[in-house]
Formats: structure tokens, C-alpha cells, sequence
């Protein structure tokens, strides 16, 4: 049984295409569980599973309106929407034991950073500590900057939750 050429063509093409499709289609999910096995958070969805399900929502308690609060009385509503979008006891602790891994990962950037800089900046005798310091230029010290700057942040997230 012969083709025609342009009917070859168009087999292939469409087999191409379908490849292609599988490819994107698997590179997603790779990329989805590749983030997930990284950061530690499984199937963490507030919105729709079990335990991570929304019992209020900011400013709306039931079916009653609400008229003019105290100041207090939005704030602690505030405090509790939020809570419940983060899941509630559970949730706010499955976040800080999260935010204390992407901190402590943080951290060890920071140090091998350091490491670098310390290593680029020795001499035979000694280390030159200004170098380190003043140097606005170089990429490690810039990326430690910012990874202090990030893990202080975070720590400050982590003692407010």
C-alpha cells in the first residue's frame, strides 16, 4: 500500500503533534509533583479538602448583618477569616513548619554564599573582611544579602502565625 507524500506529511505532522501534546501534558505534572516533593506541601488546598475547609469568611459571620463593630470586633474577625483560610489550628501550623523548612533552606544558601565569598576573598595569610563587606558588585554577596534578607522576613512571618 503506497501514500502520497503530502498524506505521509500530514501522518506525521499529526503524530508529532500528539507528541508534543503528551510531552507538555507530562512536563506539567512532572513540574506540579517536582515543586510539591521540594517545598513539602502535598495536596495542600484550603478551599476544598477535608480538614482546609472555610468556616467564615472576613466581615460576614452566618446570616446576620453586621452593622457598625468596634474596631475590635472587625480586627478579630479578621484574625479568624484568615486563620480559616489557612486551615484552621491545623493549617497555621502545617504553614509555619512549611515557612520554618523554605527558612532553614534559606539559611543554607545563605552559608554556602558566604562560603564563596570567604573563599574568593582569602589570601595566603588572611581573609580580607572588606572585600567582603564593601563589595556592592559581586553575585554571592548580593545573593547572601538577599537570603538574609528573605530568612529574616521569614522568621518574622513565622513568630507572628
Amino acid at each position: 500500500m503506497q501514500f502520497k507524500t503530502s498524506t505521509m506529511q500530514t501522518m506525521a505532522f499529526g503524530l508529532l503533534g500528539f507528541f508534543a501534546l503528551i510531552i507538555l501534558i507530562n512536563g506539567f505534572s512532572i513540574k506540579h509533583n517536582l515543586l510539591n516533593t521540594l517545598y513539602g506541601v502535598k495536596d495542600l488546598n484550603a478551599y476544598n479538602s477535608g480538614d482546609y475547609q472555610l468556616n467564615s469568611r472576613e466581615g460576614f459571620t452566618g446570616d446576620k448583618s453586621i452593622k457598625d463593630d468596634s474596631i475590635d470586633e472587625c480586627l478579630k474577625r479578621k484574625v479568624t477569616a484568615t486563620t480559616d483560610e489557612l486551615g484552621g489550628e491545623k493549617g497555621c501550623a502545617d504553614v509555619k513548619k512549611i515557612l520554618q523548612e523554605v527558612k532553614k533552606s534559606c539559611g543554607l544558601e545563605g552559608a554556602k554564599c558566604m562560603m564563596n565569598l570567604l573563599s574568593n576573598n582569602k589570601s595566603s595569610k588572611t581573609i580580607n573582611l572588606d572585600n567582603i563587606l564593601g563589595d556592592k558588585d559581586n553575585e554571592d554577596g548580593q545573593k547572601y544579602r538577599q537570603y538574609t534578607e528573605l530568612s529574616q522576613s521569614l522568621q518574622n512571618i513565622i513568630d507572628n502565625i
